[in-house]
């Protein structure tokens, strides 16, 4: 049952990556930022350094959740604007 369970949102996940991905791909300020950081996190662990490279890991996966909440506020503000414009149209 578990893995029946697990198969069937496997598709789920792996489309809402990839949503989130074109988010983030929306501003170049964010992709080189995701780039330093990920070479960053390679840099410490080719180094040797493993508490390096899990704070930097930390510390990317944080500015990725920001940053999709920060990309999410503005879509649901612009939203919220357009569905404003329409109604006043309307009357």
């Amino acid at each position: 049952m578990l893995l029946h369970i697990v198969r069937s949102l496997a598709p789920l996940l792996e489309q809402n990556v990839l949503q989130n991905l074109e988010l983030l791909h929306r501003r170049s300020e964010v992709v080189e930022k995701v780039s330093k950081h990920r070479a960053n996190i390679v840099e410490a662990i080719v180094a040797g350094q493993p508490e390096k490279a899990r704070e930097m890991s930390h510390s990317h996966l944080a500015y990725i959740e920001e940053t999709l909440l920060d990309l999410t506020r503005e879509a649901s503000r612009r939203e919220r604007s357009l569905r404003r414009i329409q109604q006043d149209s309307d009357s």
